[in-house]
């Protein structure tokens, strides 16, 4: 497919998305104010499909007339500061293309809730020329703010009725200007009639995450969230330690704060102790304080921490009662550090430590995951 093919589009700016799906390539289609207004797919083979998935991103003069409409200010205490880069929107949802559940955290005006509700999964089809939809995924978000919710609820029902106009008149006009002109593609997936992809259903819980994840998931889900700072370690901590934790978090958060997770040795920090145990976290992109509104004082990154499929086999509440005693002087000798903290005479640390391959005199951080679970394991001889 070349680009001429596809900038017939009116598109603006043509970048290929390497997370697309199998057998399909993805482009992004930009007005020349940066907001996506188009995502198309090309089967290899040359046959255009076209979905419209128009992103509701608010900018600050829209941000501000809804809290003038609905009478609030962003709290700066809580950590409201709200998405206006469609670019980072698409990014971000991108990561969880596929997922049938999501579980978002703190959906706020909805940036990322729509935009994932948008994206309905293609199903496999034996026919080129043919497109099905995954009717199935659901978007629960999680919100404890009563005004939140309420105004989530207007944008949500206002999306709804602007997407299915917005279709018709587009491809229903496009369609008819190339029957018009003889150039109908053969196996071009028509929208006229309301045959585009409805958004997926959006269930909308008040809670407070903090206290108490009460919704019964029974079944594999992601969560999506971009994270208030004061409540990252605590929600990723409560998610992964669920009984029934999810496959895959995609969560927007302090760029320092995505760099402690993703730490190794010698840079290792008890966060990231606490999250690898569980999981496989890494950076997806990182994300300017630009692209807020109110700017946070600090930039952001975008981590995706994949749940382990096989938990190591240990007594979990040894395993972090070690690590914590280790990590309690960070620049401090392990020597040290567990003679102090478990109240044991220090040449009765040092054979343990010894005895299980690590030299005293090294710091917490240098140590693996594997190296902690060596030590818990020896934890209860000495």
């Amino acid at each position: 497919m070349e680009r001429s093919a596809v900038k017939d589009l009116g598109e603006s700016e043509f970048r290929k998305n390497s997370e697309s799906p199998r057998f399909f390539t993805s482009f992004r289609m930009t007005d020349r104010d940066g907001r996506i207004t188009e995502r198309g797919r090309v089967i290899k083979g040359g046959v255009v499909f076209l979905v419209k998935t128009t992103l509701m991103i608010l900018r600050k003069k829209e941000i501000k007339e809804i809290m003038e409409k609905y009478d609030f200010s962003p709290l700066k205490k809580m950590g409201q500061n709200f998405l206006t880069d469609s670019v980072v929107v698409d990014r971000i949802v991108s990561l969880v293309d596929g997922d049938n559940l999501i579980v978002e955290v703190g959906p706020g005006l909805g940036a990322l809730t729509i935009e994932a509700a948008k994206r309905v999964s293609p199903a496999k089809s034996d026919k080129v020329g043919t497109r099905q939809f995954n009717r199935m995924r659901k978007i629960v978000a999680i919100e404890k703010d009563k005004k939140f919710i309420h105004i989530l609820k207007d944008l949500i029902a206002t999306e709804n009725l602007a997407s299915h106009i917005k279709k018709q008149e587009k491809y229903g006009k496009r369609e008819e200007r190339k029957k018009a002109e003889g150039k109908e593609t053969e196996g071009e997936e028509s929208t006229i009639g309301g045959s585009a992809p409805p958004m997926a259903e959006i269930e909308i819980i008040e809670e407070d995450i903090l206290r108490s994840l009460s919704i019964p998931i029974a079944e594999d889900y992601t969560v999506l969230s971009n994270l208030p700072f004061y409540i990252t370690s605590a929600v990723i901590r409560m998610f992964l330690e669920h009984k029934n934790p999810p496959k895959k978090m995609v969560l927007m958060i302090q760029k320092e704060v995505a760099k402690r997770i993703c730490a190794k040795p010698p840079r290792m920090n008890l966060l990231a102790v606490s999250v690898q145990f569980y999981a496989e976290p890494k950076i997806a992109f990182k994300v300017s304080r630009n692209s807020f509104w109110p700017s946070p004082e600090i930039d952001c990154s975008v981590i995706v921490i994949d749940r382990k499929k096989d938990i190591p086999i240990v007594e979990i509440g040894s395993f972090f009662k070690v690590v914590k005693v280790g990590f309690s002087n960070p620049r401090a000798q392990l020597l040290n550090n567990f003679s102090k903290g478990l109240r044991l005479k220090k040449d009765i640390i040092k054979k343990w430590l010894i005895s299980s391959s690590i030299d005293p005199i090294r710091r917490a951080e240098t140590l693996s995951i594997k190296e902690w679970l060596g030590l818990t394991k020896t934890f209860k001889k000495i």
